[in-house]
């Protein structure tokens, strides 16, 4: 079943609903919003019920069409879910040595590309340029 469609659509159908309502019967409009809203709410328990916690990666996917005149369809990952880059541990890479004067470690990175495709910075700017910036 469908059930992330399910929990996001009914709380705005039941909010369409109301817009037929008179004013004049706050009851009414109690009653439904309230109705609505447990309709909602029993929807998130079944999708909560159907959630594996044993289970790594992504749960309660959906998939449609995604321009049904092509026939195409959203991708998919082509990896299992241990192998998605999200699921894999935090690695602080080391920051080259040498290659720039700065304090900043970005800056190491920055300079060792621009070693690499041989481009050199510009120097400092003047005031007038700072001030046309």
């Amino acid at each position: 079943m469908a059930w992330l469609s399910w929990v996001l659509w009914t709380p705005l159908a039941g909010a369409l609903a109301l817009a037929v309502f008179p004013n004049s019967k706050p009851a009414l409009i109690r009653g439904w919003t309230l109705f609505a809203s447990i309709v909602a709410f029993a929807f998130s328990l079944g999708m909560l019920a159907s959630f594996h916690t044993g289970q790594a990666g992504m749960q309660m996917v959906e998939q449609h069409r995604w321009i049904p005149a092509f026939g195409a369809t959203k991708p998919k990952p082509k990896q299992k879910p241990g192998e998605l880059w999200v699921m894999k541990p935090v690695v602080r890479p080391e920051v080259p040595a040498g290659v720039t004067a700065s304090r900043n470690p970005i800056d190491a990175f920055v300079a060792e590309q621009w070693k690499a495709k041989r481009v050199k910075p510009a120097g400092p700017a003047s005031k007038a340029a700072l001030l046309r910036r």
